[in-house]
């Protein structure tokens, strides 16, 4: 047997493998991306908020950080494009909100109902 020939069938087998390998690695990679969430909670307050409020709301992230959910937080006007990424909105201190708030927040309430959750997604506090 000839070199040529040896290095064709090594070639031949490392290919296969890789071929093999990549296809069920695509596999468990849908399967992850199937139940992976999109996120878990998002805490939104005032867009003028006071520093007492940013660090009432920091402490509310670290303890749910701490509980293991995945928490993203932001002001109302920044907050009202990622709403739909989340499972659970919370609301935090916010007495005025940026025009068409409340309609966003009432069309992630409908798809979520349409999703069947049964609870409230978001909360005011």
């Amino acid at each position: 047997m000839n070199c040529s020939m040896m290095y064709k069938k090594i070639l031949f087998c490392i290919a296969g493998f890789l071929i093999i390998s990549f296809a069920s690695m695509r596999k468990s990679m849908s399967s992850f991306a199937e139940e992976a969430p999109k996120g878990d909670i998002l805490i939104i307050y005032q867009d003028n908020a006071a520093d007492n409020t940013k660090a009432a709301v920091e402490d509310l992230v670290k303890l749910l950080t701490f509980q293991s959910f995945k928490i993203s937080y932001g002001p109302a006007s920044w907050g009202m494009e990622y709403i739909d990424g989340f499972s659970y909105v919370i609301c935090y201190d916010i007495k005025q909100s940026p025009p068409g708030f409340t309609n966003r927040l009432s069309r992630y309430e409908t798809k979520s109902a349409i999703d069947g959750k049964t609870e409230s997604p978001h909360i005011y506090l």
